[in-house]
């Protein structure tokens, strides 16, 4: 087995939370991508139960609950501490809301946005039902007194990861109302940090289906782990570097930005410094350089492909102050 290989299905929540912990931990896989009124025998033969997602691990291992998926990859790297393994009390409050989501909302989501499925069903009960469960979202979420607020102890976790793309699939679902329930702002808030980061579009991109393009199809797109050259360079504000330049790790992903908002940070090659600040900091005049050797890196490097046709490194977690083996100007 020379890859992990991921047979999901774009617009299922199950697989999208299992493909959101590989774009956010820095993983590639070999995705395929699945016709679920047309299913494979390859996934027949590894899952019976035929439901997506199913994981094939390059070790042989089959994981076939996307939730499982999500802890296989998070085990890999967890720079945040997503999995909260520190923390007795908050893991509870996670697995119970998880619970609550894959057992309760999603039921009462099937009965609402498929309702011709379910004609003795009423479809406002369901409604009311999946309604109640983004009320006690939302008080989690008010909860939290930070200015990005999260579900359980005021800092992102697994509970995050695995239920937005069920209530983006209730929400979508009932546009106009929900948008206009002003008892559900920071839910709204919550879910629009998904659906606005960066990665979403590389998440719900279209993929033929399997076996259709049964070769090589990495997951993310024309992403690679294969970062050859031993030393990376990382494009930084003044500003940014002061706040980070006595501290253990540096955490900002670009101009501003923290790694926490966007996932990974921003790092090139040294052909592509030119290219980048002229594209995005030339108007900042003199900046900061940050020489990393790769080597001394805790997580995850992977190239990924940018809307302009090449592909950048990004580290899926803080660089270490050790990493960092010079700090100049630049240009």
């Amino acid at each position: 087995m020379e890859k992990n290989i991921l047979y999901s299905f774009r617009r299922c929540p199950y697989a999208m939370r299992a493909r959101w912990s590989i774009l956010r931990t820095g993983m590639v896989v070999n995705l395929r991508e699945v016709d679920l009124k047309s299913k494979p025998k390859e996934l027949l033969e590894l899952s019976p139960k035929g439901t997506v997602p199913v994981l094939l691990t390059e070790e042989g291992l089959v994981i076939d609950e996307s939730i499982d998926i999500i802890k296989w990859s998070l085990e890999r790297f967890d720079h945040q501490n997503i999995l909260r393994n520190n923390n007795k009390r908050e893991r509870d409050q996670v697995e119970l809301l998880v619970r609550q989501n894959d057992e309760y909302f999603k039921r009462h989501i099937d009965r609402y946005k498929y309702s011709s499925r379910y004609p003795d069903e009423n479809i406002e009960f369901h409604r009311e039902a999946a309604v109640n469960f983004l009320l006690e979202l939302e008080q989690r979420l008010k909860g939290t007194n930070k200015k990005r607020r999260w579900l359980v102890g005021g800092a992102e976790s697994l509970a995050d990861w695995a239920i937005w793309p069920f209530v983006r699939q209730f929400w979508n679902s009932d546009l106009k109302r929900l948008n206009n329930d002003n008892r559900l702002l920071e839910t709204r808030k919550w879910l629009e940090s998904f659906c606005e980061n960066p990665l979403f579009d590389i998440l719900m991109k279209k993929q033929k289906s399997f076996p259709s393009c049964s070769g090589e199809n990495n997951f993310p797109n024309n992403s690679s782990s294969n970062v050859k050259e031993e030393t990376l360079y990382h494009l930084a504000l003044p500003s940014d570097w002061e706040i980070y330049k006595n501290e253990s790790t540096y955490k900002i992903s670009t101009r501003g930005m923290h790694i926490d908002a966007i996932g990974y940070i921003h790092l090139a090659y040294s052909s592509q410094l030119n290219d980048v600040y002229h594209k995005y900091y030339r108007d900042l005049g003199t900046i900061i350089l940050l020489v990393i050797d790769v080597k001394l890196l805790n997580a995850v490097v992977r190239l990924d492909l940018a809307d302009d046709g090449l592909s950048y490194p990004h580290v899926y977690g803080p660089i270490p102050a050790s990493a960092i083996i010079r700090v100049e100007t630049f240009p």
